[in-house]
């Protein structure tokens, strides 16, 4: 059976394309109706049905949605937390009615994917930045003219006075630049081994819910890393709560829902066999 909107083909027939995800003509709706667990059933539907239905679900909605809802009070405005907040209910509400709607499950996805391509962007901002802000003083440290203009312009103090004030803010200039570009490195690198993963693993779950052969892509990663950005967020909040009690709290909210989705992964979609 071929597609006719990209072209994948395969032997056997589909309702809705594996690679695109159009619903082939004569479909009456767009969502996959989840089996009960029998011999024939799609065993990641079932995984994922019995993940949605866990009351978990319900309080990871709760307590993410009161997260933004502080975040916002407190000025700490998500467009991605809310979109996430949002989703999170429609497919709950969904999932209460017994089915799975494909696109839902693709939007978080791509939801994850857009958090992930944000924070790089800012990684190699910081990173820029860094670069830009360690040259300028070498620059201000060591061309005689940018010294010598400096000097002018401060001519009320002595020029030995002024010269090691240049050299000493240049020095910690310079160090307070390759800071930021470091704390950009490290952080783009922490985006790929971590938000990367997290993506990975939510589109897995649409992916397979089309094709029951599929797997679930790195759900131990996926949950390890959830269980750090949880914890990290408590740190913060710590830290934070005493300048902004809103956002504080909200931090603490959204770490509890982190751990939950955690909990989730590890009891519903990490191997039988393993935890690789």
């Amino acid at each position: 059976m071929k597609c006719e909107k990209c072209g994948y083909e395969q032997e056997s027939a589909f309702e809705i394309c594996p690679e695109c995800s159009k619903i082939i003509p004569d479909q009456e709706v767009s969502v996959v109706e989840i089996p009960s667990i029998d011999i024939n059933g799609n065993p990641s539907v079932d995984k994922l049905r019995a993940a949605l239905k866990n009351p978990l679900f319900l309080v990871l909605c709760i307590l993410f949605t009161v997260s933004c809802g502080l975040s916002i009070i407190g000025g700490g405005f998500s467009v991605i937390h809310i979109l996430l907040a949002i989703f999170f209910w429609i497919i709950f509400a969904e999932t209460k009615k017994g089915l799975i709607n494909i696109k839902n499950l693709k939007t978080v996805s791509g939801i994850v994917y857009a958090q992930y391509a944000i924070n790089n962007v800012a990684a190699i901002i910081f990173m820029v930045c860094g670069a830009i802000g360690s040259v300028s003083m070498a620059l201000v440290m060591f061309v005689p003219n940018l010294s010598g203009l400096l000097s002018q312009i401060t001519d009320e103090l002595d020029k030995i006075f002024v010269d090691l004030s240049i050299k000493f803010t240049g020095a910690l200039g310079i160090v307070l630049g390759l800071l930021v570009m470091l704390s950009g490195f490290v952080w783009l690198v922490l985006n790929n081994l971590s938000t990367k993963k997290i993506h990975r693993f939510t589109k897995s779950i649409y992916k397979c819910v089309l094709d029951g052969d599929a797997k679930f892509s790195k759900p131990n990663a996926a949950k390890n890393w959830l269980i750090v950005f949880g914890v990290c967020m408590v740190l913060y909040a710590i830290a934070t709560i005493v300048g902004n009690v809103f956002l504080g709290v909200s931090l603490l909210f959204e770490a509890a829902s982190t751990i939950i989705a955690a909990i989730m992964i590890d009891k519903y979609f990490m191997p039988q066999s393993q935890y690789v």
